[in-house]
Protein backbone atom coordinates (compact mmCIF):
# COMPACT_ATOMS: atom_id res chain seq x y z
CA UNK A 1 0.00 0.00 0.00
CA UNK A 2 0.70 3.60 -0.73
CA UNK A 3 2.49 5.69 2.26
CA UNK A 4 2.65 2.34 4.72
CA UNK A 5 5.85 4.24 6.07
CA UNK A 6 3.32 7.20 7.72
CA UNK A 7 0.98 5.01 10.01
CA UNK A 8 1.04 6.85 13.42
CA UNK A 9 2.15 5.42 16.84
CA UNK A 10 -0.75 2.97 18.06
CA UNK A 11 -2.74 3.89 20.99
CA UNK A 12 -3.10 1.99 24.02
CA UNK A 13 -6.62 0.15 25.08
CA UNK A 14 -6.44 2.59 27.88
CA UNK A 15 -6.41 5.91 25.68
CA UNK A 16 -8.58 4.34 23.45
CA UNK A 17 -11.29 3.91 26.18
CA UNK A 18 -10.97 7.20 27.37
CA UNK A 19 -11.37 8.99 24.28
CA UNK A 20 -14.35 7.50 23.77
CA UNK A 21 -15.92 8.64 26.84
CA UNK A 22 -14.75 11.91 26.39
CA UNK A 23 -16.67 11.96 22.99
CA UNK A 24 -19.38 10.96 24.50
CA UNK A 25 -19.15 13.60 27.18
CA UNK A 26 -18.89 16.20 24.29
CA UNK A 27 -21.98 14.72 22.42
CA UNK A 28 -24.03 15.32 25.55
CA UNK A 29 -23.18 18.38 26.08
CA UNK A 30 -23.66 20.06 22.41
CA UNK A 31 -27.47 17.74 21.98
CA UNK A 32 -30.22 19.75 23.08
CA UNK A 33 -32.23 16.54 24.22
CA UNK A 34 -35.36 18.25 25.25
CA UNK A 35 -36.64 21.42 26.59
CA UNK A 36 -36.07 19.51 30.63
CA UNK A 37 -32.85 19.48 31.73
CA UNK A 38 -33.23 17.25 34.54
CA UNK A 39 -32.81 14.59 31.81
CA UNK A 40 -29.67 16.07 29.96
CA UNK A 41 -28.23 16.58 33.29
CA UNK A 42 -28.58 12.67 34.33
CA UNK A 43 -26.94 11.76 30.72
CA UNK A 44 -23.89 13.64 31.24
CA UNK A 45 -23.49 13.06 35.08
CA UNK A 46 -23.49 9.43 34.65
CA UNK A 47 -20.68 9.80 31.65
CA UNK A 48 -18.42 11.99 33.62
CA UNK A 49 -18.81 9.45 36.87
CA UNK A 50 -18.13 7.04 34.60
CA UNK A 51 -14.56 8.98 33.21
CA UNK A 52 -13.69 9.98 36.50
CA UNK A 53 -13.86 6.46 37.63
CA UNK A 54 -11.66 5.27 34.70
CA UNK A 55 -9.43 8.06 35.13
CA UNK A 56 -8.57 7.23 39.42
CA UNK A 57 -8.67 3.35 38.98
CA UNK A 58 -6.63 0.78 37.56
CA UNK A 59 -7.31 0.29 33.81
CA UNK A 60 -6.55 -3.14 33.88
CA UNK A 61 -9.12 -4.99 30.81
CA UNK A 62 -10.81 -7.84 32.72
CA UNK A 63 -10.56 -11.05 31.56
CA UNK A 64 -14.13 -10.83 29.85
CA UNK A 65 -13.58 -8.18 28.02
CA UNK A 66 -10.14 -9.57 26.28
CA UNK A 67 -12.20 -12.53 25.67
CA UNK A 68 -14.41 -10.20 23.92
CA UNK A 69 -11.43 -8.04 22.52
CA UNK A 70 -8.85 -10.37 21.18
CA UNK A 71 -10.84 -14.09 21.09
CA UNK A 72 -10.65 -16.70 23.81
CA UNK A 73 -7.18 -17.71 24.28
CA UNK A 74 -5.85 -15.22 22.06
CA UNK A 75 -4.30 -13.01 25.24
CA UNK A 76 -3.36 -13.87 28.53
CA UNK A 77 -2.60 -10.85 30.98
CA UNK A 78 -1.41 -11.91 33.95
CA UNK A 79 -2.26 -10.29 37.10
CA UNK A 80 0.80 -8.38 38.22
CA UNK A 81 -0.63 -7.34 41.90
CA UNK A 82 -1.18 -10.79 42.78
CA UNK A 83 2.21 -11.90 42.38
CA UNK A 84 4.18 -9.07 43.69
CA UNK A 85 6.21 -9.83 46.44
CA UNK A 86 5.09 -8.30 50.35
CA UNK A 87 7.52 -5.49 51.27
CA UNK A 88 9.84 -6.95 53.73
CA UNK A 89 8.32 -6.22 57.11
CA UNK A 90 11.05 -4.31 59.27
CA UNK A 91 8.98 -1.34 60.01
CA UNK A 92 4.91 -1.26 59.93
CA UNK A 93 4.57 2.28 59.36
CA UNK A 94 7.07 2.17 56.31
CA UNK A 95 5.25 -0.89 54.59
CA UNK A 96 1.94 0.68 55.02
CA UNK A 97 3.65 4.09 53.38
CA UNK A 98 4.64 2.30 50.48
CA UNK A 99 1.98 -0.08 49.69
CA UNK A 100 -0.31 3.36 50.29
CA UNK A 101 2.08 5.16 47.34
CA UNK A 102 2.24 2.26 44.92
CA UNK A 103 -1.33 2.48 44.81
CA UNK A 104 -1.62 6.35 44.45
CA UNK A 105 0.97 5.57 41.76
CA UNK A 106 -1.27 2.99 40.48
CA UNK A 107 -4.28 4.35 40.13
CA UNK A 108 -2.75 7.37 37.93
CA UNK A 109 -1.52 5.51 35.26
CA UNK A 110 -0.51 2.21 33.63
CA UNK A 111 2.81 0.93 34.22
CA UNK A 112 5.21 0.20 31.92
CA UNK A 113 5.56 -3.52 32.75
CA UNK A 114 1.33 -3.31 31.88
CA UNK A 115 2.14 -1.50 28.56
CA UNK A 116 4.63 -3.60 27.41
CA UNK A 117 2.32 -6.57 28.02
CA UNK A 118 -0.30 -5.00 25.88
CA UNK A 119 2.08 -4.46 22.78
CA UNK A 120 3.41 -8.17 23.50
CA UNK A 121 -0.32 -9.54 23.06
CA UNK A 122 -0.83 -7.66 19.97
CA UNK A 123 2.30 -9.31 18.68
CA UNK A 124 1.06 -12.93 19.47
CA UNK A 125 0.89 -15.24 17.23
CA UNK A 126 -2.25 -17.18 16.34
CA UNK A 127 -2.96 -20.17 18.50
CA UNK A 128 -2.52 -23.88 16.17
CA UNK A 129 -6.66 -24.59 17.22
CA UNK A 130 -7.78 -20.93 16.00
CA UNK A 131 -5.84 -21.92 12.73
CA UNK A 132 -6.86 -25.92 12.31
CA UNK A 133 -9.47 -25.41 10.32
CA UNK A 134 -7.93 -22.76 8.23
CA UNK A 135 -6.42 -25.29 5.57
CA UNK A 136 -6.36 -23.89 2.08
CA UNK A 137 -8.39 -26.31 -0.33
CA UNK A 138 -4.99 -25.40 -2.64
CA UNK A 139 -2.31 -23.07 -3.12
CA UNK A 140 -0.84 -21.52 -6.74
CA UNK A 141 2.58 -20.72 -6.64
CA UNK A 142 3.68 -17.52 -9.00
CA UNK A 143 6.99 -16.53 -10.59
CA UNK A 144 5.69 -13.16 -9.64
CA UNK A 145 4.03 -11.82 -7.10
CA UNK A 146 0.16 -11.35 -7.84
CA UNK A 147 -1.00 -8.01 -6.37
CA UNK A 148 -4.74 -8.85 -7.25
CA UNK A 149 -7.35 -11.23 -7.52
CA UNK A 150 -10.98 -11.33 -8.68
CA UNK A 151 -13.88 -13.68 -8.82
CA UNK A 152 -15.79 -13.15 -11.94
CA UNK A 153 -19.51 -13.41 -11.04
CA UNK A 154 -20.55 -15.03 -13.85
CA UNK A 155 -18.57 -17.67 -14.46
CA UNK A 156 -16.62 -20.07 -12.95
CA UNK A 157 -13.03 -18.79 -13.63
CA UNK A 158 -10.74 -15.79 -11.45
CA UNK A 159 -8.49 -13.34 -12.78
CA UNK A 160 -5.41 -12.09 -11.55
CA UNK A 161 -2.86 -9.12 -11.77
CA UNK A 162 0.92 -9.33 -11.02
CA UNK A 163 3.98 -7.22 -10.92
CA UNK A 164 5.25 -7.64 -14.38
CA UNK A 165 1.83 -5.93 -15.69
CA UNK A 166 0.16 -9.46 -16.27
CA UNK A 167 -3.25 -10.30 -16.59
CA UNK A 168 -3.90 -14.06 -15.79
CA UNK A 169 -7.40 -15.84 -16.15
CA UNK A 170 -7.70 -19.03 -14.25
CA UNK A 171 -10.51 -21.72 -14.81
CA UNK A 172 -11.73 -22.84 -11.66
CA UNK A 173 -12.60 -26.69 -10.74
CA UNK A 174 -13.41 -28.59 -7.84
CA UNK A 175 -11.08 -31.57 -9.05
CA UNK A 176 -8.19 -29.86 -10.34
CA UNK A 177 -8.11 -26.50 -9.17
CA UNK A 178 -7.10 -23.45 -11.00
CA UNK A 179 -6.30 -24.15 -14.07
CA UNK A 180 -4.20 -21.34 -16.34
CA UNK A 181 -5.87 -20.71 -19.72
CA UNK A 182 -5.01 -16.96 -20.78
CA UNK A 183 -1.24 -15.34 -20.00
CA UNK A 184 -1.80 -11.07 -21.49
CA UNK A 185 0.70 -8.63 -21.10
CA UNK A 186 -1.59 -5.19 -21.27
CA UNK A 187 0.76 -3.29 -19.25
CA UNK A 188 4.29 -2.10 -19.05
CA UNK A 189 4.86 -1.84 -15.74
CA UNK A 190 2.66 -3.28 -12.42
CA UNK A 191 -1.13 -4.20 -12.92
CA UNK A 192 -2.27 -3.34 -9.75
CA UNK A 193 -6.35 -4.16 -10.15
CA UNK A 194 -8.77 -6.02 -11.95
CA UNK A 195 -12.42 -6.09 -11.57
CA UNK A 196 -15.35 -7.69 -13.91
CA UNK A 197 -17.92 -6.23 -15.22
CA UNK A 198 -21.49 -7.19 -15.18
CA UNK A 199 -21.41 -8.71 -18.79
CA UNK A 200 -17.97 -10.38 -18.33
CA UNK A 201 -15.85 -8.58 -19.64
CA UNK A 202 -12.26 -7.60 -17.05
CA UNK A 203 -11.03 -4.14 -16.64
CA UNK A 204 -7.17 -3.51 -15.81
CA UNK A 205 -5.50 -0.73 -14.69
CA UNK A 206 -1.85 -0.28 -13.89
CA UNK A 207 1.39 2.12 -12.96
CA UNK A 208 1.23 2.75 -16.38
CA UNK A 209 -1.78 4.63 -16.29
CA UNK A 210 -3.52 2.45 -18.56
CA UNK A 211 -6.87 1.12 -18.86
CA UNK A 212 -7.19 -2.00 -20.67
CA UNK A 213 -10.52 -4.02 -21.60
CA UNK A 214 -10.25 -7.64 -22.07
CA UNK A 215 -12.25 -10.12 -23.28
CA UNK A 216 -12.30 -13.49 -21.24
CA UNK A 217 -13.90 -15.82 -23.91
CA UNK A 218 -11.43 -14.61 -26.46
CA UNK A 219 -8.66 -13.96 -24.18
CA UNK A 220 -7.67 -10.67 -25.90
CA UNK A 221 -6.93 -6.44 -25.28
CA UNK A 222 -10.16 -5.48 -27.04
CA UNK A 223 -9.80 -2.25 -26.03
CA UNK A 224 -7.09 0.19 -24.65
CA UNK A 225 -7.05 4.05 -22.74
CA UNK A 226 -3.78 4.82 -23.08
CA UNK A 227 -2.47 8.18 -20.25
CA UNK A 228 -5.97 7.80 -18.54
CA UNK A 229 -4.73 9.57 -15.88
CA UNK A 230 -2.19 11.90 -15.23
CA UNK A 231 -0.61 9.91 -12.22
CA UNK A 232 -0.35 6.15 -11.90
CA UNK A 233 -3.63 4.82 -11.26
CA UNK A 234 -4.18 2.26 -8.15
CA UNK A 235 -7.80 1.05 -8.07
CA UNK A 236 -10.57 0.73 -10.45
CA UNK A 237 -14.63 0.26 -9.89
CA UNK A 238 -17.25 -1.08 -12.43
CA UNK A 239 -21.24 0.21 -12.54
CA UNK A 240 -23.45 -0.59 -14.13
CA UNK A 241 -23.50 -2.32 -17.74
CA UNK A 242 -20.79 -0.09 -18.89
CA UNK A 243 -19.59 2.24 -16.65
CA UNK A 244 -15.90 2.69 -14.79
CA UNK A 245 -14.63 4.76 -11.94
CA UNK A 246 -10.83 4.91 -11.52
CA UNK A 247 -8.45 6.66 -8.97
CA UNK A 248 -4.79 7.12 -9.08
CA UNK A 249 -2.03 8.17 -6.85
CA UNK A 250 -2.53 11.89 -6.43
CA UNK A 251 -6.04 11.69 -5.12
CA UNK A 252 -8.02 12.14 -8.59
CA UNK A 253 -11.29 10.20 -9.78
CA UNK A 254 -12.69 9.96 -13.09
CA UNK A 255 -16.09 8.23 -14.24
CA UNK A 256 -15.73 6.39 -17.74
CA UNK A 257 -18.22 5.55 -20.24
CA UNK A 258 -16.68 2.07 -22.03
CA UNK A 259 -18.75 3.12 -25.23
CA UNK A 260 -16.89 6.43 -25.53
CA UNK A 261 -13.09 7.32 -25.30
CA UNK A 262 -12.93 10.36 -22.61
CA UNK A 263 -14.00 10.42 -19.48
CA UNK A 264 -17.15 11.61 -18.36
CA UNK A 265 -16.43 13.41 -15.00
CA UNK A 266 -13.62 14.25 -12.73
CA UNK A 267 -13.15 14.93 -9.12
CA UNK A 268 -10.25 16.22 -7.68
CA UNK A 269 -11.28 16.45 -3.53
CA UNK A 270 -8.36 14.37 -2.24
CA UNK A 271 -4.65 15.52 -1.92
CA UNK A 272 -3.33 11.72 -1.84
CA UNK A 273 -3.84 8.05 -3.39
CA UNK A 274 -7.39 6.73 -3.75
CA UNK A 275 -7.05 3.19 -2.07
CA UNK A 276 -10.67 1.41 -2.37
CA UNK A 277 -14.04 2.50 -3.77
CA UNK A 278 -18.11 1.38 -3.30
CA UNK A 279 -21.08 2.50 -4.91
CA UNK A 280 -24.33 1.58 -3.98
CA UNK A 281 -26.01 -1.15 -6.11
CA UNK A 282 -29.75 -0.11 -5.66
CA UNK A 283 -29.58 3.34 -7.34
CA UNK A 284 -26.07 4.14 -8.01
CA UNK A 285 -25.74 7.29 -7.11
CA UNK A 286 -23.70 7.76 -4.57
CA UNK A 287 -19.55 6.87 -5.03
CA UNK A 288 -17.69 6.39 -2.16
CA UNK A 289 -13.75 6.47 -2.04
CA UNK A 290 -11.27 6.44 0.98
CA UNK A 291 -7.66 7.97 0.50
CA UNK A 292 -4.41 7.86 1.97
CA UNK A 293 -5.20 11.21 3.39
CA UNK A 294 -7.16 9.90 5.87
CA UNK A 295 -10.83 10.98 4.51
CA UNK A 296 -13.95 9.27 3.14
CA UNK A 297 -15.31 11.09 0.13
CA UNK A 298 -18.98 10.69 -0.54
CA UNK A 299 -19.61 11.58 -4.65
CA UNK A 300 -22.96 12.28 -6.58
CA UNK A 301 -22.62 10.81 -10.11
CA UNK A 302 -26.19 12.24 -10.86
CA UNK A 303 -25.01 15.75 -9.64
CA UNK A 304 -21.29 15.11 -10.68
CA UNK A 305 -20.11 16.84 -7.61
CA UNK A 306 -18.71 15.88 -4.48
CA UNK A 307 -21.54 15.81 -1.73
CA UNK A 308 -19.71 15.98 1.65
CA UNK A 309 -15.92 14.47 2.94
CA UNK A 310 -15.39 13.08 6.65
CA UNK A 311 -12.88 14.42 8.81
CA UNK A 312 -9.29 13.64 7.88
CA UNK A 313 -8.54 10.50 10.56
CA UNK A 314 -5.07 10.24 11.53
CA UNK A 315 -4.24 7.04 9.95
CA UNK A 316 -4.67 6.42 5.99
CA UNK A 317 -8.20 4.51 5.15
CA UNK A 318 -7.63 1.39 2.87
CA UNK A 319 -10.29 -0.41 2.30
CA UNK A 320 -14.57 0.20 2.04
CA UNK A 321 -17.11 -1.99 2.24
CA UNK A 322 -21.17 -1.09 2.05
CA UNK A 323 -22.97 -3.45 5.21
CA UNK A 324 -26.26 -3.29 7.06
CA UNK A 325 -28.67 -3.91 3.87
CA UNK A 326 -26.83 -0.28 2.55
CA UNK A 327 -27.46 1.43 5.77
CA UNK A 328 -24.20 1.28 6.83
CA UNK A 329 -20.64 1.80 5.75
CA UNK A 330 -17.10 0.19 7.04
CA UNK A 331 -13.71 1.24 6.28
CA UNK A 332 -10.71 0.01 7.07
CA UNK A 333 -7.90 1.66 8.52
CA UNK A 334 -3.64 1.80 8.25
CA UNK A 335 -3.61 1.14 12.54
CA UNK A 336 -6.07 -1.81 12.08
CA UNK A 337 -9.35 0.40 13.03
CA UNK A 338 -12.88 -0.42 11.64
CA UNK A 339 -15.04 2.73 11.19
CA UNK A 340 -18.58 2.59 10.75
CA UNK A 341 -20.52 5.28 9.00
CA UNK A 342 -24.35 5.36 8.97
CA UNK A 343 -25.11 6.09 4.61
CA UNK A 344 -25.51 9.79 4.34
CA UNK A 345 -23.60 10.71 6.97
CA UNK A 346 -20.18 11.03 6.45
CA UNK A 347 -19.10 13.94 8.36
CA UNK A 348 -17.88 11.74 11.57
CA UNK A 349 -18.31 8.09 11.78
CA UNK A 350 -21.08 6.51 13.88
CA UNK A 351 -18.61 3.77 15.91
CA UNK A 352 -15.22 3.19 16.08
CA UNK A 353 -13.69 -0.54 16.86
CA UNK A 354 -9.89 -1.09 17.41
CA UNK A 355 -10.12 -4.79 16.47
CA UNK A 356 -7.71 -6.99 16.74
CA UNK A 357 -5.47 -6.30 13.98
CA UNK A 358 -1.91 -5.31 14.69
CA UNK A 359 -1.40 -4.04 11.31
CA UNK A 360 -3.35 -2.11 8.69
CA UNK A 361 -6.19 -3.88 7.11
CA UNK A 362 -5.91 -3.98 3.83
CA UNK A 363 -8.48 -5.49 2.43
CA UNK A 364 -12.21 -6.02 3.32
CA UNK A 365 -14.92 -8.21 1.75
CA UNK A 366 -18.46 -8.84 2.36
CA UNK A 367 -19.92 -11.91 3.37
CA UNK A 368 -23.27 -10.81 4.80
CA UNK A 369 -25.08 -7.72 5.57
CA UNK A 370 -23.59 -8.16 9.09
CA UNK A 371 -20.32 -9.91 8.46
CA UNK A 372 -16.87 -9.11 6.67
CA UNK A 373 -13.64 -10.61 6.29
CA UNK A 374 -10.75 -8.98 7.08
CA UNK A 375 -6.98 -9.51 5.70
CA UNK A 376 -4.39 -7.45 7.89
CA UNK A 377 -0.34 -7.25 7.51
CA UNK A 378 0.05 -9.81 10.05
CA UNK A 379 -0.76 -12.43 7.40
CA UNK A 380 -4.30 -13.34 9.26
CA UNK A 381 -7.74 -13.56 7.43
CA UNK A 382 -10.44 -12.89 10.43
CA UNK A 383 -14.22 -13.38 10.02
CA UNK A 384 -15.97 -10.17 12.02
CA UNK A 385 -19.41 -9.54 12.79
CA UNK A 386 -20.30 -5.93 12.38
CA UNK A 387 -22.25 -4.35 15.20
CA UNK A 388 -22.41 -5.85 17.63
CA UNK A 389 -18.59 -5.96 16.50
CA UNK A 390 -16.88 -9.78 17.31
CA UNK A 391 -14.51 -11.60 15.88
CA UNK A 392 -15.87 -15.16 14.76
CA UNK A 393 -12.87 -17.07 13.74
CA UNK A 394 -9.80 -17.42 11.03
CA UNK A 395 -10.61 -17.79 7.56
CA UNK A 396 -6.90 -17.66 6.48
CA UNK A 397 -3.24 -17.00 6.94
CA UNK A 398 -0.39 -16.02 4.83
CA UNK A 399 3.56 -15.68 5.76
CA UNK A 400 3.91 -12.44 4.70
CA UNK A 401 1.20 -8.78 3.99
CA UNK A 402 -1.80 -9.53 1.98
CA UNK A 403 -2.47 -7.40 -1.17
CA UNK A 404 -6.51 -8.37 -1.80
CA UNK A 405 -9.11 -10.97 -1.12
CA UNK A 406 -11.96 -11.99 -2.99
CA UNK A 407 -14.84 -14.14 -2.33
CA UNK A 408 -16.82 -16.84 -4.53
CA UNK A 409 -20.09 -16.17 -5.96
CA UNK A 410 -21.34 -19.47 -3.52
CA UNK A 411 -19.57 -17.62 -0.89
CA UNK A 412 -17.28 -20.91 0.03
CA UNK A 413 -14.28 -20.31 -1.48
CA UNK A 414 -12.09 -17.14 -0.51
CA UNK A 415 -9.14 -16.58 -2.95
CA UNK A 416 -6.02 -14.10 -1.29
CA UNK A 417 -2.98 -12.73 -2.77
CA UNK A 418 0.42 -12.16 -0.74
CA UNK A 419 3.90 -10.98 -1.02
CA UNK A 420 4.82 -14.25 -0.64
CA UNK A 421 4.13 -15.19 -4.29
CA UNK A 422 1.48 -17.86 -3.64
CA UNK A 423 -2.21 -17.73 -4.69
CA UNK A 424 -4.41 -19.13 -2.14
CA UNK A 425 -7.74 -20.85 -2.24
CA UNK A 426 -9.69 -21.23 1.38
CA UNK A 427 -12.62 -23.24 1.92
CA UNK A 428 -14.95 -20.74 4.55
CA UNK A 429 -18.21 -22.44 3.52
CA UNK A 430 -18.50 -23.32 7.70
CA UNK A 431 -18.54 -19.81 8.19
CA UNK A 432 -22.12 -19.76 6.35
CA UNK A 433 -23.47 -22.21 9.36
CA UNK A 434 -22.68 -20.17 11.80
CA UNK A 435 -26.30 -18.28 12.54
CA UNK A 436 -26.77 -15.02 12.84
CA UNK A 437 -26.66 -12.61 15.84
CA UNK A 438 -29.79 -11.42 17.34
CA UNK A 439 -28.56 -8.60 19.08
CA UNK A 440 -27.32 -7.56 15.61
CA UNK A 441 -30.93 -7.63 14.24
CA UNK A 442 -32.34 -5.97 16.72
CA UNK A 443 -30.23 -2.93 17.10
CA UNK A 444 -30.13 -2.72 12.91
CA UNK A 445 -33.95 -3.24 12.92
CA UNK A 446 -33.85 0.14 15.69
CA UNK A 447 -31.55 2.17 13.01
CA UNK A 448 -33.18 0.76 9.84
CA UNK A 449 -36.90 2.69 11.47
CA UNK A 450 -35.51 5.53 11.79
CA UNK A 451 -33.57 5.77 8.48
CA UNK A 452 -35.94 4.15 6.45
CA UNK A 453 -39.63 5.34 4.98
CA UNK A 454 -42.60 2.60 4.50
CA UNK A 455 -40.90 1.19 1.77
CA UNK A 456 -37.88 0.15 3.60
CA UNK A 457 -35.25 1.73 1.17
CA UNK A 458 -33.17 5.06 1.95
CA UNK A 459 -34.67 8.51 1.14
CA UNK A 460 -38.07 6.89 2.10
CA UNK A 461 -40.33 10.22 3.23
CA UNK A 462 -40.33 10.93 6.56
CA UNK A 463 -43.39 11.84 8.92
CA UNK A 464 -44.23 15.71 9.27
CA UNK A 465 -42.54 17.50 12.22
CA UNK A 466 -38.75 16.26 10.75
CA UNK A 467 -36.21 13.84 12.79
CA UNK A 468 -38.10 12.39 15.69
CA UNK A 469 -35.20 12.36 18.43
CA UNK A 470 -35.39 8.98 20.46
CA UNK A 471 -35.44 9.54 24.43
CA UNK A 472 -36.62 6.99 26.98
CA UNK A 473 -40.67 7.01 27.61
CA UNK A 474 -39.93 8.39 31.23
CA UNK A 475 -38.14 11.15 29.38
CA UNK A 476 -40.72 11.66 26.92
CA UNK A 477 -43.56 11.50 29.87
CA UNK A 478 -41.70 14.06 31.76
CA UNK A 479 -41.50 16.34 28.57
CA UNK A 480 -45.18 15.52 27.96
CA UNK A 481 -46.65 16.53 31.48
CA UNK A 482 -44.51 19.45 31.41
CA UNK A 483 -46.41 20.86 28.35
CA UNK A 484 -49.77 19.56 28.87
CA UNK A 485 -51.14 22.09 31.12
CA UNK A 486 -50.05 24.91 28.38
Amino acid sequence: MKNRELKPQKKSFRDLHLEKLRNIAGMLSSRDYSTDSTYLDGLQSAVMVEFELRSVIDMKLTGDLLEEMHGAGAIQMEDEQSDEEEPEEEDADAATSADESDEEEDSDSWTSDEDDAVEESKKAPVSEEALAASIPKFIVECDVMPTDVQFCRSQDILATADMDGRVKIWKLSPDTGATLTSNLLPHRSPCRAVRFTSSGSLISVGKDKRICVVDTQQGTVTKTYKKAHDASIFCVLPFGDHGIVTGDDDGCVKVWDLRSEAATMEFHDNNECITAMACDDDEQKTLLATSGDGTLSAFNLRRKRLDLQSEAFSSELTSVAIIKGGSKVVCGTGDGALLVFKWGEWGYTLDQYPGREPMSIDAVEVLSPDRIYTASSDGNIRLVNMMPYRMLGYAGYHAMPFERISLSTDRETLASTSHDSQLRFWNVARFNDIPETAAADESDSDDDSDDDGKDGKRGGKRKKGGNSLKMPKKARAITNDFFSDL
